[in-house]
């Protein structure tokens, strides 16, 4: 029989994973969003979303070694009791999506150089944080 315990804890694991898996997918998929002018206050929270998650990337891969959310989702299994994985999520992730077997160094450099694409981007986009304002008068 399962314990209340176990239920949560595998609860909130999956649940930070989902957390995990969206949050990255958002940070790959607003990339375009950069580049279009035509909804300025979207591209504005894209790009301070990126900036955001590029940060805290980076904070906790110095401190932690891992994502703090890979390092949540472990203690949180370890918490209840139930199974630890093994890896790190992005390997189960791209294990569970297009069946490959990376290592996690592969995925740490793999990551290190979408940050820095990131970043040059977001260096090269920088009017993608200020929204024109509207003039009050017309000509």
């Amino acid at each position: 029989m399962m314990r209340w315990s176990d239920l949560l804890g595998s609860g909130l694991v999956a649940f930070v994973d989902l957390v995990h898996a969206m949050a990255m997918v958002f940070w790959i998929v607003s990339l375009p969003f950069l580049f279009i002018r035509r909804w300025p206050r979207w591209r504005q929270f894209c790009a301070y979303y990126a900036l955001a998650f590029i940060v805290l990337s980076q904070v906790s891969d110095f401190l932690l070694g891992e994502c703090f959310l890979t390092t949540l989702a472990r203690l949180l299994a370890e918490w209840s009791g139930t199974s630890v994985p093994d890896t790190w999520f992005t390997v189960r992730l791209a294990r569970a999506i297009f069946n490959l077997r990376p290592s996690e160094s592969f995925i740490a450099t793999l990551t290190k150089l979408a940050v820095l694409i990131y970043c040059i981007l977001l260096f090269r986009n920088r009017d993608a944080f200020r929204i024109p304002l509207k003039s009050s008068h017309r000509p």
